[in-house]
């Protein structure tokens, strides 16, 4: 956009985003010239102001970009007072209770440090105006505005350490992010004929395939022509609207992909990720394919995360999560404290319906938070704790030699991949491994930035006595201090082996399980005193977060279940009864598999009897504590009941006679 202003109107935008200072009067009504010029010429007709509800999903009303006078001449019209906010209806909204309708007013506030986009739906064209969604009472209802909010806290902890240190130079502090969206592509047609998947997201029953993942010849294997033009124009609208799209390849599971952009700041990524979202979704319609975001689809295989790469730094330096910085021991323990206290948040962070089905189960890192450094860097902590010097030597960083002469030389990376841990160093950040494929990722990162800054505080702190008291080094001795007192958070071996999950018993780490287990540390006063006092959340922001997180886990398992009664009368108990009838009329020789059948259909009934009970109880509860708890423990097992005999029916039944594509069909697409 920078054609669209005056010299010294680009100057002034572009030291307020760098700086972040508001835009003043004047600025804004010429950015908000050049803004309608460049959307105009792009065709725009309306203008939207996109925000991230509670929900998970993105939220616009599309208004129009030009009025009509007396004299019925239209001309194009945005002001800047059309630029800043929008007004949605915010009871409508996940709001905990806090917007009733009788006060329902919301607002959007333009964020100006994230980009203006055009997106193209069929033969509509719109101007994207990224915004915060904030009721009329100021209370952030969306997941946008506490990422900001955490971004100021972690700026502002930090510079309050470099300054002290005399670092005075560092005036800015960002946190960065790189997300791995992984997913999966399904033929349309199979898609439409499986009602789960298009409303819970997952299929609901389905035998599995004779081949699955088994072979481990999925990862990184080749893509079939259709697939490949998908991505292919897919990463070609990402670019169109200045998502740098990096990396494409298959996954693990069959017909699961990954695509990756390069880093940006934190909340641009974030925007990024929910657009590209979006476009990956309507860009498969046009290859009659559906994208799958669930976090797992189909049992039996590997469901989808997001990894969240984060780190932060300054203007001066890039990440302090490079080894080299000699931030960097200061910036790691800041985090292992954030982590060992606050691991059990940060497991909350991830927990949702469709997470569960996913973490802990071989395939995705346990629900015990740990951090995993390699052995470089496990040796530099270990010197930082001893008193030592703890500057960076690269030992792992060996030339390797393969046995053959003419290959080029090769430098090994300084520390092994551990898949297993939730949190991985990987040379110049940390890999949250545990994001779920279809969630905002803001809210982990809004946690990352948190219980960093939060530790910033209290590393500054001690470092204040530690001056006053005139220790030596007393940045080293501090570092020290922190990383003895909450080592126990670090773990390099099997995240997935037994032995570790009695060791973080004896280490009493959290291992938290399911979703309504790990949402109850929102209610700690731990929790509260963190986002109050780091000004991230309010206590009743807070408190809302908490009801509507509780209320989704349990409006999504409260879909699944009457799907699933509904799909096992309607689909598999008329095919399971055909079957009976066909080996009726086969004479006596199957009378064996008759009578497997006949049982079969009997416990099958009786166990849609009991789901029906369950929904009775459900639709009774109005606590959402209480329910999702009854849900983990009585429903949720209750499905998984009957899906084992579906499954099994499924084998039985003549294909003729099951009219939802399978598994075998659905993961087969070519």
């Amino acid at each position: 956009m920078k054609d669209y202003f005056d010299k010294a109107t680009y100057e002034e935008i572009i030291d307020a985003l760098d700086e972040k200072k508001q835009f003043s009067k004047e600025t804004m009504e010429k950015f908000a010239e050049g803004a309608l010029k460049w959307a105009t010429q792009h065709n725009c007709t309306h203008l939207t102001h996109v925000f991230q509800p509670l929900s998970g999903s993105m939220g616009e009303k599309h208004d129009i970009m030009f009025t009509i006078d007396s004299e019925g001449t239209i001309s194009s019209s945005m002001d800047a007072s059309r630029l800043l906010s929008g007004e949605p209806d915010a009871s409508s909204f996940p709001n905990g209770g806090t917007r009733p309708t009788h006060a329902a007013r919301g607002n959007n506030i333009w964020d100006p440090r994230s980009y203006l986009t055009i997106a193209k739906l069929g033969n509509a064209v719109t101007m994207r105006i990224p915004s915060i969604f904030v009721g009329w009472n100021g209370l952030a209802l969306d997941f946008k505005t506490p990422l900001l909010r955490s971004e100021v806290a972690l700026e502002r902890e930090t510079l309050k350490v470099l300054h002290l240190l005399g670092k005075t130079e560092h005036t800015r502090v960002e946190s960065h992010c790189g997300l791995e969206q992984e997913f999966f592509l399904i033929d349309e047609d199979f898609y439409n004929k499986r009602p789960d998947l298009m409303i819970t997201g997952r299929t609901l029953f389905g035998s599995n395939p004779s081949r699955g993942q088994d072979h481990s010849d999925r990862y990184f294997g080749w893509q079939s022509t259709r697939a490949q033009d998908c991505i292919f124009e897919m990463e070609q609208e990402f670019w169109k609207l200045g998502i740098p799209n990096s990396t494409r390849h298959r996954e693990v599971a069959p017909g699961q992909y990954e695509m990756a952009p390069m880093f940006q700041r934190a909340n641009q990524s974030n925007d990024n990720n929910l657009i590209m979202m979006q476009v990956m979704t309507e860009v498969a319609k046009r290859h009659k394919l559906v994208c799958l975001f669930h976090e797992k689809p189909f049992a039996n295989l590997n469901g989808s995360g997001k990894h969240n790469n984060w780190s932060f730094g300054t203007n001066e330096v890039g990440t302090f999560f490079s080894p080299k910085s000699e931030f960097f021991m200061l910036a790691v323990a800041a985090f292992v404290r954030g982590v060992h206290i606050h691991g059990d948040l940060l497991r909350s962070s991830v927990a949702t319906s469709g997470n569960d089905h996913r973490l802990g189960g071989h395939e995705a890192p346990p629900g015990i938070m740990s951090i995993y450094c390699g052995g470089d860097i496990t040796d530099m902590i270990q010197r930082a704790m001893k008193g030592e010097d703890y500057s960076y030597r690269g030992d792992s960083r060996v030339e390797q030699n393969f046995g053959v002469p003419y290959l080029p030389s090769f430098t090994r990376q300084a520390c092994d991949r551990n898949r297993t841990s939730p949190i991985a160093f990987c040379g110049n950040r940390f890999e949250f491994r545990a994001v779920g494929s279809s969630v905002n990722t803001a809210w982990s990162t809004t946690i990352l930035n948190t219980i960093t800054a939060e530790s910033m505080k209290v590393i500054c702190e001690d470092l204040e006595k530690a001056i006053s008291a005139g220790v030596e080094n007393p940045l080293a001795t501090v570092i020290a201090n922190t990383l003895k007192e909450h080592q126990d958070v670090l773990y390099e071996g099997n995240g997935y082996s037994e032995e570790w999950i009695k060791e973080a018993e004896r280490r009493k780490l959290p291992n938290t399980a399911n979703t309504p287990a790990a949402l109850e540390c929102l209610s700690l006063a731990r929790v509260e005193d963190l986002f109050v006092n780091s000004n991230v959340l309010t206590k009743e922001e807070l408190d809302a977060r908490r009801e509507v997180f509780y209320s989704n886990f349990c409006l999504d398992v409260t879909v699944e279940l009457r799907c699933f009664i509904n799909l096992c009368y309607k689909l598999i108990v008329p095919a399971a009864y055909r079957q009976l009838e066909l080996m009726k009329n086969c004479g006596a020789g199957l009378t064996t598999q008759e009578e497997a059948v006949k049982k079969l259909i009997q416990e099958f009934h009786a166990g849609l009897n009991e789901l029906k009970e369950l929904d009775t109880k459900v639709s009774a509860e109005s606590d959402c504590t209480k329910l999702a708890n009854f849900i983990q423990s009585e429903v949720r097992p209750a499905m998984e009941k009957v899906r084992i005999i579906a499954d099994i029916l499924e084998a039985q039944v003549d294909k003729n006679f099951w009219q939802c594509p399978t598994y075998h069909e659905m993961l087969n697409t070519r």
